[in-house]
């Protein structure tokens, strides 16, 4: 889901063509993204090099570029189309209004539990301190009987 809404962030930019909003997007989160699997299609890899030292292999490096923000037409393209449907978006939308439906359904009926154990929770309290405070009562009655037969 959250890969969705992500994608759906983006095609939304392009779309608005807010492309300041695609790099500012791929400038925050670009690096997290372009090791995902599922964000490989959104990436591509410019150049391939590889360092070496005295005829020693080093280290292989590649530059990788965003490929969205430079493609004219995204919605054409065929990484990127499915992205641009409106059926795709639609699906996106209801997906997410399920899942928000459900998420407050359980918040609302944990917050029902959390009401009614802090309920018990003060009636028990209640209790205990009738039960402490009747104690305490019969030990001062105690105590006031006892001063009595000693004086």
């Amino acid at each position: 889901m959250e890969n969705s809404l992500l994608r759906m962030y983006l095609v939304n930019a392009c779309t608005n063509n807010k492309q300041e909003k695609v790099h500012e997007f791929f400038e925050k989160l670009g690096n997290d993204l372009q090791h995902q699997l599922e964000w490989k299609d959104w990436f591509g890899i410019l150049l391939t090099y590889y360092k070496f030292s005295t005829n020693i292999f080093l280290s292989k490096h590649n530059i990788i570029f965003i490929a969205l923000p430079f493609i004219k037409n995204p919605e054409e393209n065929p990484a990127y189309l499915v992205y641009f449907t409106r059926q795709w978006q639609d699906t996106m939308l209801i997906s997410l209004h399920n899942l928000l439906a459900v998420s407050f359904q359980v918040l609302q009926l944990l917050i029902a539990i959390a009401c009614i154990n802090y309920r018990d929770h003060i009636f028990s309290s209640a209790y205990l301190n009738q039960s402490l405070l009747l104690t305490m009562k019969r030990l001062h009655a105690l105590l006031v009987c006892k001063l009595r037969m000693i004086n």
